[in-house]
């Protein structure tokens, strides 16, 4: 991935993870464990389990997983797009917000591949 494309996914991804809203936390922590959880327990002890709700809780369960396994490898691409910036010799720009500060790190390291022959 580009750097512009890492940094614009993983402020995507930030917003949808680290929410300042304890029920939409909890929510996505039930959806990535409680749930499959149940869903196991239910579908050992009845003898008809539902599907719907099996394929729900699955598919609900994948793509929560899914998303945040991706923001941590993200993050650990921003932090190495920061440690590239500050080899560099700090970035060209500056920003006083913290959630751009991975497109300031995408800039620097674009504007410095580009200057290379």
């Amino acid at each position: 991935m580009q750097p512009f494309e890492v940094a614009e996914r993983y402020v995507q991804l930030r917003k949808q993870i680290l929410t300042p809203s304890w029920a939409e936390t909890l929510t996505r922590m039930s959806s990535m464990v409680l749930m499959p959880l149940i869903t196991i327990f239910l579908f050992l002890v009845r003898p008809k389990p539902d599907i719907m709700m099996i394929a729900g809780t699955v598919t609900k369960g994948y793509v929560a997983w899914r998303e945040w396994i991706e923001y941590h490898n993200l993050r650990f691409e921003v932090q190495k797009m920061f440690l590239q910036t500050a080899l560099l010799g700090g970035p060209a720009i500056s920003s006083s917000s913290p959630d751009y500060l991975p497109y300031v790190f995408a800039h620097t390291i674009t504007a410095a591949a580009q200057r290379r022959p």
